[in-house]
Parts: structure tokens; C-alpha cells; sequence
């Protein structure tokens, strides 16, 4: 998939008038969450190491930048559910079962606090808001984890 080039509306920017905005006839747009408004990428490569230190995993013989990697690998892009994810991650690397749980725990409280937009997300979403266009967003994640990504973007 090509991600949107928020720099795609420079008629809308460069002209407010309601004339130009009935000629657009766009009442709504639709933005998909992950590595279109928010950086996942940079978010997820934030929290990862961080959540390695946190739950001392190389007291448990785990490197860190392997678990970096068998997380992403594992997660496919975001198409597995992270609460599935955490119980293969823990079994790959022969950590307690009760510590996915946690790590998953871990995930979803503090993650979404490290919502990055992607580059001119933010211009973007307000220029549209000023021509009065709606805004949805879509995502395959979890609410719990996806609300404040939003707000971050907003």
C-alpha cells in the first residue's frame, strides 16, 4: 500500500473560498490509523526496548535486538492481535507463561502513549476540518489501544 502524501492538498490550503470547496465535492475522507496518521513504526521501535528493560528480559537470556525482531516478524504488520502475539513471543524465547500476560498488559497501557503522527498529519486533519469535510478513521487494533493514537493524530 502507498501511504497518503498529506502534502496532496495544496488546492484546499491555497484557496479557502466555498466556490473552490463545492467544486471539490469532497464531503468526507477516511484515513486508515497505522503508518498513515500515526507512525507505528517509530512508536512500536520506541516502546519495544523500553519494555525490554522494563521486564529485565536479558536476565532471561534474551538479546535484545532478537526480541525486537521475533516481535515484528511475529506481528506481521500489525495483522496480529497483540493479546496473540505476547503468549508466541514468550514461547519462542521460553519465557514464563504468565509474564505474556503482563508484557501484553504492558502493551496496551503504555504504547499509545508514544503515538508519533506521521509528518504532516495534524496540518492536514485541521485543514479539512476548516473546510468543514468529515473525518473517520479506520483501524484493525484494539479501542483501548487505538482511542488515544487518535487523539495523538487529532
Amino acid at each position: 500500500m502507498t501511504p497518503i502524501r498529506f502534502s496532496a492538498l495544496p488546492a484546499l490550503q491555497n484557496n479557502p473560498s466555498s466556490e473552490h470547496r463545492q467544486d471539490t465535492m469532497i464531503r468526507a475522507v477516511l484515513f486508515d490509523l497505522d503508518e498513515t496518521l500515526i507512525d507505528k513504526t517509530a512508536a512500536v521501535l520506541t516502546f519495544l526496548p523500553l519494555q525490554y528493560q522494563r521486564f529485565r528480559l536479558g536476565e532471561h537470556g534474551v538479546e535484545e535486538q532478537r526480541y525486537i525482531a521475533e516481535f515484528l516478524q511475529l506481528e506481521k504488520a500489525g495483522l496480529v492481535r497483540k493479546r496473540d502475539l505476547y503468549p508466541r513471543l514468550t514461547e519462542t524465547f521460553g519465557l514464563p507463561g504468565d509474564l505474556a500476560a503482563a508484557l501484553f498488559h504492558d502493551f496496551e497501557t503504555v504504547y499509545p502513549g508514544m503515538a508519533v503522527p506521521m509528518s504532516g498529519a495534524k496540518q492536514t486533519i485541521s485543514t479539512l476540518k476548516q473546510y468543514g469535510v468529515l473525518i473517520g478513521v479506520v483501524s484493525n487494533g484494539e479501542a483501548n489501544v487505538q482511542r488515544p493514537k487518535i487523539a495523538a493524530a487529532d
